[in-house]
């Protein structure tokens, strides 16, 4: 439904790329129904994707930076553009949003992809000893800043623990049903014998077994690994360079959408094999579901959360994500049985149309704005 009046809307991040799939997808469903619609971002240019416009800021160097400037970066855009609704999307962004709130007035919605508590406690560059301190500090912090926020929104149930909001919404992670539907994709037959992983590059994601499991002798001789997104830490960085090797795996930088979908559409298998960490294992991987949306057989952590996924859809296998021959011997069983694995697809597929798609979603984000700005009319 397009508004008489178009409210503006800005969206915040300093640590996602431009085409985050969350993000972009609640943007784009913001402009579809009349919103004029921009993200703040580091990227490397200004630009305007289905109807959103990309503000850009400089990209961090260092965690460090990216802790101090391109907050700052970001909050000075924010400011410039002068909006109805401000959408953070990064617990770092919580001391900005207060700002837009106190100093502009505006209203302002918490998006929380995590529950940044637990994550904390399984974050490398803080030292053990202070995690359990850190943990506790952010979480008085997160509850005290979203009293001052207009709306809080969640990926998943489990974010909600101690964060009390009248205005709190769960928007999921599920992507479009027909996202996918007018793509070319190849016959499965004809595909190579490629297994894909798209999102953050890092240890806790699983790449180091990843790699692993592409040169244990139980994997088909032609078979392999194409990675795609950022590094998020050397070590992961390192073992991918070095299974490249041989060419049993590709790096393939972070890619826009066609070359994105590009990627899936020749793939014969979709991995997400995450750490079993506190932030882990009670949420749903946005990745399985682009999976399944794009008709692959996916592997995944063998997480209850996501095994009931696999039980109730058989749309590939649940693995323990620390066994590198877990890993190994699923990918090899879906490559060598290609019916097999094409048909788990499909089922995925169906499931995504069924039970797994953005439409509800969108419905309670739209709802939320609506409270949030006080129409008076229904938006769907």
């Amino acid at each position: 439904m397009t508004h008489t009046t178009r409210r503006r809307v800005v969206h915040l991040t300093s640590v996602h790329a431009p085409f985050d799939v969350r993000i972009l997808r609640e943007c784009t469903t913001l402009a579809a129904n009349g919103y004029d619609v921009s993200l703040v971002v580091p990227a490397d240019r200004d630009d305007v994707v289905d109807g959103v416009k990309i503000v850009s800021v400089a990209k961090p160097t260092s965690r460090s930076r990216r802790l101090t400037h391109t907050s700052r970066d970001v909050l000075n855009k924010a400011f410039a553009l002068d909006a109805d609704v401000y959408h953070v999307h990064d617990p770092e962004l919580l001391p900005a949003g207060l700002l837009l709130g106190w100093r502009g007035g505006k209203r302002v919605i918490y998006d929380a992809h995590e529950d940044v508590c637990k994550s904390v406690l399984d974050r490398d560059w803080i030292p053990p000893a202070m995690r359990g301190n850190v943990s506790r500090s952010v979480a008085l912090f997160l509850r005290a800043s979203v009293g001052h926020f207009s709306g809080v929104v969640a990926a998943w149930p489990n974010i909600f623990n101690g964060i009390e909001h009248a205005n709190k919404v769960l928007v999921r992670n599920f992507p479009l049903a027909d996202e996918y539907a007018s793509h070319p994709f190849r016959p499965f037959s004809e595909r190579n014998n490629v297994a894909v992983y798209v999102g953050l590059l890092s240890c806790q994601r699983g790449v180091p077994e990843m790699v692993q499991a592409m040169h244990l002798p139980e994997m088909p001789g032609d078979a392999s690994l194409k990675l795609a997104g950022t590094f998020d830490d050397d070590a992961s960085a390192a073992s991918a360079a070095a299974g490249a090797l041989d060419g049993r795996v590709e790096y393939c930088g972070w890619l826009y959408k066609a070359r994105h979908l590009e990627l899936l559409a020749n793939a014969k298998v979709g991995l997400s094999v995450l750490h079993p960490t506190a932030a882990y294992r009670e949420t749903l991987s946005t990745k399985v579901f682009e999976y399944m949306s794009a008709g692959l057989p996916v592997v995944i952590s063998n997480f209850p959360n996501w095994r009931a996924i696999i039980d109730k859809t058989q749309c590939g296998i649940a693995v323990d994500p620390m066994n590198p021959r877990e890993i190994c011997n699923a990918i090899a069983h879906l490559l060598r049985n290609p019916r097999e694995a094409q048909a788990m697809g499909q089922r995925g597929r169906d499931a995504i149309r069924r039970h797994y798609s953005w439409q509800s979603e969108a419905r309670r984000l739209l709802n939320l704005y609506q409270c949030v700005l006080r129409r008076p009319e229904a938006i769907v």
